[in-house]
């Protein structure tokens, strides 16, 4: 009776219901289930399929009688397709078929019947096979869908190989979620990536760590976790083979002052940046300019030194203004300097206004 499990749902002993429930199906739809408990409350019978290492139609038919059940619910009438209501139509191969758990404590209680010693290795077996079927053109199979049960199964991955594509992989789903403002999931994924590095991983995956710890602090000073973000810039700045390499952490440490109201401490290392970049504040007016068309048409701004320059500087231009005004009125002819000798930059109209 579905009413008497909505009823149920709120009660702590709705687990031990439904998993008795789930125990009186057949063997193998128990399997499917336990296998789309790992996946998510939601999951797709392709997925599914994937990871059962069977066809869409025999998974289909092992999770019929759960569906008979009510313990999952079919997101739309295409499930019919792979039922006996549509066995006739045989094009199925573009159709896509969703379910759903009847309730999260149904997806808990088939989840529970995975012996806790299997769980992560069950775990580390789907990241492997949705690894596998991804490499296809034509899979849909997301990032997150994927990293997320290899990072589950994260103390059973010994093989150095499989240990870097984890960094990888995280370090892309870190950059994902991030540029989706999921910073916490940013955080999360990318201080895994952190974890899979090998211990010499400034040597020998220099590329690779230089961005898990870089992305790792904007994303701490996102998620307002400043001891993490310095944790992380302080690891930066002591392996940085450069003061490019090393620009990222310094304009988040630049912000961090900016939130916390800073001001001192965002002039003096924005200054000191500065300085590692050869760059001196410029203590006489710029150059005349005939006319603003020549602003309009000067080039692009390609030295990487200059153009880190000119965002250094855009951050201390608050509390240069605060603090020190002859600091304020150089930071202004710097920029404005760099853009007449260097080009224009996201950071030039500031100096011009």
């Amino acid at each position: 009776d579905l009413t008497q499990v909505r009823q149920l749902a709120l009660t702590d002993d709705v687990v031990a219901f439904m998993v008795g429930r789930i125990q009186k199906l057949p063997e193998a739809t128990q399997d499917v289930l336990k296998i789309a408990a790992c996946i998510g409350n939601q999951f797709d019978l392709a997925t599914l399929a994937v990871v059962c290492e069977q066809s869409q139609e025999e998974v289909a038919a092992d999770l019929w009688r759960s569906l008979q059940e009510g313990l999952v619910i079919p997101d739309n009438e295409t499930y019919k397709f792979f039922q006996g209501e549509g066995r006739e139509i045989q094009t199925t191969a573009d159709i896509t078929v969703g379910y759903r758990f009847l309730h999260d404590r149904v997806q808990q209680a088939a989840y529970s019947l995975i012996p806790e010693a299997q769980k992560q290795s069950t775990h580390l077996l789907i990241g492997r096979l949705l690894s596998q079927n991804a490499l296809r053109a034509d899979s849909e199979i997301s990032i997150f869908e994927m990293v997320n049960h290899w990072n589950v199964a994260r103390d059973l991955i010994s093989d150095l190989s499989e240990q870097q594509k984890l960094a990888q992989l995280n370090l892309e789903a870190g950059q994902k979620a991030k540029s989706s403002a999921a910073y916490e999931s940013a955080l999360r994924y990318l201080k895994i990536g952190i974890y899979f590095l090998a211990e010499d991983c400034w040597d020998t995956q220099y590329d690779l760590t230089l961005n898990l710890y870089s992305l790792g602090a904007e994303s701490a000073l996102l998620c307002g976790e400043y001891q993490q973000m310095e944790e992380l810039i302080d690891i930066v700045l002591n392996h940085a083979q450069g003061i490019l390499d090393a620009i990222k952490v310094y304009k988040v440490k630049l912000q961090a002052c900016i939130v916390q109201n800073q001001q001192q401490d965002c002039l003096n290392i924005g200054l000191s940046v500065l300085q590692k970049l050869d760059i001196s504040l410029e203590t006489q007016l710029p150059q005349q300019v005939e006319s603003i068309h020549e602003l309009i048409h000067l080039s692009k701004i390609n030295d990487p030194y200059k153009l880190a320059a000119s965002d250094i500087l855009i951050y201390i231009i608050t509390p240069a203004w605060t603090l020190n005004p002859e600091i304020f009125q150089q930071t202004i002819f710097t920029l404005v300097n760099l853009s007449l000798n260097f080009g224009n930059c996201p950071a030039t109209a500031f100096g011009y206004a």
